[in-house]
């Protein structure tokens, strides 16, 4: 891995993130919004509620953020930017609007060749020179081919041209183990608490529910200077309907934020380190493997 590659991603990250007046807007944009965290870890940036504002001079931190999530941030944000497209094995271009797999050819408009190579496990690519020069030095990328280190930061893509079947993926299997054999005691905890929907934790749903109606009515009436009605009542399987549904996502949190495939379970330091990746189908999964294991009988929606 090359030794450059924070002044690359920082500079690719700066150049390609919308701009604002003072900075960057994420847009509420996934992909900007982990550009932007990204950019702040780096210590180029400092967080804002729309974004990141740059620092002058920019101030590298150490401990660095997790290589890893930074490379995830790249790769999310040059998708976002239609910067890169994954190909099939044969350098074909996939056309998911239409539920089927085929050559995009739009008014006489080829897509260019693939100029990223298939190998370890991952499929060609096409990207653009930017974001391919950033990938090498980040050590994704090495002679036009993909490099052994990029096959599990892929597997937090999982693009669909390649059809990837990381579950049964003996190393993915080892790490499903050993989430539940070494997972932390506060880690199981919260888990206990999230797939437990019992009538404290229906009650404590209906009190939230209360107050956001009335700060609702409140915001209007401030507003507009009209009175809402208040809401019809909402009943108690009303409620353990939505907190089945809801918890899921609770829990995806737990293992965006303290796992990592090649680590587990991360230490509160190793957590400070990583980046919030949200929507990564890698830990997705994780979190469905995991809590079918320790949980066979929950009712919380495990999808």
């Amino acid at each position: 891995m090359q030794s450059d590659w924070v002044s690359k991603v920082s500079e690719y990250l700066s150049l390609s993130l919308p701009r604002a007046d003072d900075g960057w807007e994420d847009c509420a944009s996934s992909a900007y919004q982990m550009g932007c965290e990204a950019l702040a870890k780096l210590g180029h940036a400092t967080m804002t509620d729309w974004g990141a504002k740059p620092i002058d001079p920019p101030n590298q931190p150490d401990p660095l953020p997790r290589w890893d999530d930074v490379c995830t941030a790249v790769l999310n944000l040059a998708q976002q930017r239609h910067e890169i497209d994954y190909r099939f094995p044969d350098g074909g271009v996939a056309d998911f609007r239409t539920g089927t797999d085929r050559l995009i050819v739009e008014h006489d408009h080829i897509p260019p060749p693939a100029n990223i190579a298939g190998g370890e496990g991952l499929g060609p690519a096409w990207c653009h020179e930017a974001v391919k020069s950033t990938l090498v030095a980040l050590g994704l990328v090495t002679k036009d081919r993909w490099t052994r280190d990029a096959e599990l930061v892929l597997w937090r893509q999982e693009p669909r041209a390649w059809a990837l079947n990381v579950q049964s993926d003996p190393r993915f299997e080892r790490a499903v183990q050993e989430s539940v054999e070494a997972m932390p005691n506060d880690i199981r905890t919260t888990l206990d608490n999230f797939v437990k929907v019992d009538a404290n934790a229906i009650a404590d749903a209906r009190s939230k529910w209360i107050e956001s109606a009335e700060k609702t009515r409140d915001m209007v009436l401030s507003a507009t200077g009209r009175v809402l009605p208040r809401p019809a009542q909402i009943s108690d399987e009303e409620l353990r309907t939505s907190l089945l549904w809801s918890r899921q996502y609770d829990i995806d949190w737990v293992f965006f934020r303290r796992w990592r495939l090649t680590d587990g379970w991360l230490s509160d330091a190793d957590a400070r380190r990583a980046l919030e990746i949200f929507h990564d189908p890698l830990a997705m999964q994780m979190r469905r493997s995991v809590i079918r294991k320790l949980y066979p009988n929950a009712q919380i929606r495990n999808e």
